[in-house]
């Protein structure tokens, strides 16, 4: 064997055992003449190898900025798994059936490549399967592929791997995202073949607060975030493989340049850079509510007005509205935010939280929402001998908004900052209305509507009326006491 024969069969056996090195052979074939490497690509490649090598159950979730080749890694991934594991299954679900069918023709094609079947010689894909969203190896092997939504049940997988969950526009719906939730509970979940071994994956973009990743993460799956710029220094290591960069830095340097960073943030709302290129997903700010409209406050006056606004919801499913109360305490034109329920409740839990808050505030009003629980609310509290008002909207939750924008913009609501749940209330308010949960700010407009309906028109609460005086159209106060009527 010749000195070349060696360095090939080295070179072979180094691409069978790490993905990383098989990963870049591929790329310069997936990317024939444009590849550019960049460090973070190997740190993504290892993370995702080591995982693979072990024969264990694991999960796991990758957010990278959007165009970092992250795409590309995965079908080197899956292609390495795959040949190393020629039993074994992977399933691919994305967004899109078209996304899957491009990312799974290309898994095939690489396959198919004289480069992968020196690497993996014993993988043969059989004659009558070779569909690119349904291929099987001669040892019942092979790759599933649909989208979020398809038929994918009768199917199981070693490897689940989730690409691009949802486009970043069905992310401001709460029913998309609601609908990718359930189906990764309902159908993908439970597709594992192999509970001990078996593996989950996502990778993708953050698109909002409470989309996919956010689950997944907050469940505890691993987490490999990799910020277009780092935030902060930053250092990963990986199976003594360590990937560093300092604050500013970027992952692609001789793509994004300072002046084509720059550009990129001047051209992209902060909220949508923050959340798909920082993967720090935000609410959005900029919208129709903004933090200077919330003042915080760190104390709440004596005395004044307490007044308790009710919004509530009938179930405790995960997926229902919250019911909230929000308790206001009026000192003449500002009202403080004193206090915040925010839960899913039974009617029994509902009706005690309501007992107790009216037992510690003593509030001089009591508003509630006449829909879903508010009579029943509503009963519950005048048999406590409180003042109940019943609140029946009209308009929509946005029109509702809208008309009460002047006193929200005029600063006539405070935040006591010690008040638990402030944050959680603030980022409901700044994605009203794209935002996955409404209720509080249902609460907010319903108050404020409250104080408009009591409050006189300017001028028109210090008018003298005339008594005993017998009315002529010449009269002036006549014409005020019309102007009153009307």
């Amino acid at each position: 064997m010749t000195n070349n024969d060696d360095t090939r069969e080295a070179l072979r056996l180094a691409s069978r055992n790490h993905l990383p090195m098989f990963g870049v052979r591929a790329l310069r074939i997936l990317l024939a003449g444009s590849y550019q490497h960049f460090d973070y690509v190997d740190l993504l490649l290892l993370w995702m190898g080591t995982r693979m090598l072990t024969g264990r159950a694991w999960q796991g979730v990758v957010n990278m900025p959007p165009r970092h080749l992250k795409t590309l890694c995965v079908i080197c991934a899956i292609a390495w798994y795959l040949g190393r594991n020629v039993t074994k299954r992977v399933m691919l679900v994305t967004h899109s059936l078209t996304l899957s069918n491009t990312v799974a023709l290309k898994v095939l094609s690489l396959i198919r490549s004289p480069f992968f079947q020196t690497v993996f010689p014993e993988l043969h894909l059989r004659d009558d399967k070779q569909a690119a969203m349904d291929f099987e190896t001669t040892m019942s092997g092979g790759l599933i592929a649909g989208s979020f939504g398809s038929r994918l049940t009768g199917h199981g997988a070693d490897l689940l791997v989730m690409d691009d969950p949802i486009s970043p526009q069905e992310a401001f719906s709460i029913a998309a995202r609601e609908a990718v939730e359930l189906f990764y509970e309902t159908t993908l979940k439970p597709r594992r073949n192999n509970p001990q071994t078996g593996a989950r994956l996502l990778i993708t973009h953050r698109t909002h607060p409470d989309d996919l990743s956010g689950k997944l993460l907050r469940e505890g799956f691993d987490p490999l975030v990799l910020a277009l710029e780092a935030e902060e220094d930053e250092r990963h290591e990986v199976d003594k493989f360590i990937y560093s960069r300092k604050k500013g830095g970027v992952l692609q340097p001789t793509i994004y340049t300072p002046e084509v960073l720059a550009n990129l943030k001047r051209e992209t709302p902060a909220h949508v850079f923050a959340t798909q290129y920082q993967n720090r997903p935000v609410a959005i700010d900029g919208g129709l509510l903004k933090r200077s409209d919330f003042p915080l406050v760190p104390s709440v006056p004596q005395g004044g007005q307490t007044i308790i606004s009710w919004d509530v919801a009938s179930s405790t499913n995960p997926k229902s509205s919250y019911s909230v109360a929000l308790v206001f305490v009026r000192h003449q034109n500002v009202s403080y935010l004193r206090h915040i329920t925010r839960k899913r409740m039974d009617y029994a839990e509902l009706a005690s939280t309501a007992r107790a808050l009216h037992d510690l505030y003593k509030p001089t009003h009591h508003l509630v929402e006449f829909t879903s629980l508010g009579p029943a609310l509503m009963a519950e509290l005048q048999g406590l001998g409180a003042n109940v008002i019943a609140m029946r909207p009209t308009a929509s939750k946005l029109e509702r908004l809208l008309a009460v924008m002047n006193q929200v913009n005029s600063q006539q609501i405070h935040l006591w900052q010690p008040t638990p749940g402030i944050e959680t209330f603030l980022d409901e308010a700044f994605s009203f209305p794209h935002g996955s949960n409404d209720d509080q700010i249902d609460a907010l407009t319903q108050y404020l509507k409250w104080i408009a309906d009591i409050t006189p028109a300017p001028g028109h609460e210090l008018v003298a009326i005339g008594i005993g005086r017998p009315p002529h159209r010449r009269d002036r106060y006549y014409s005020i006491k019309r102007m009153i009527r009307n």
